[in-house]
């Protein structure tokens, strides 16, 4: 799920920064934000970001529809004759 951020790296680096620099301004949190303003904006960010970054390369084609499929029947297909 990871390879989405490294697929997408510069997208994803703007994305984060207008995410979590304008979320919070919109939002009025500004200054201080407290350990739960901090997980909160954590949480609600990482999940917008990889949302659009996997939207985003699926879009260039760089996330194909079968990557992770492909991915996992390889570790299943290695650990069946072990």
């Amino acid at each position: 799920m990871l390879s989405v951020f490294g697929r997408t790296s510069l997208f994803t680096y703007v994305i984060q920064f207008a995410v979590v620099e304008s979320m919070s301004a919109l939002l009025g949190m500004k200054g201080m934000m407290g350990l739960s303003g901090f997980i909160v904006l954590f949480t609600a960010g990482s999940m917008l970001i990889w949302l659009l970054a996997y939207l985003y390369g699926r879009w260039r084609g760089w996330i194909l529809e079968n990557d992770y499929a492909t991915c996992v029947s390889m570790v299943g297909a290695r650990f069946q004759y072990v």
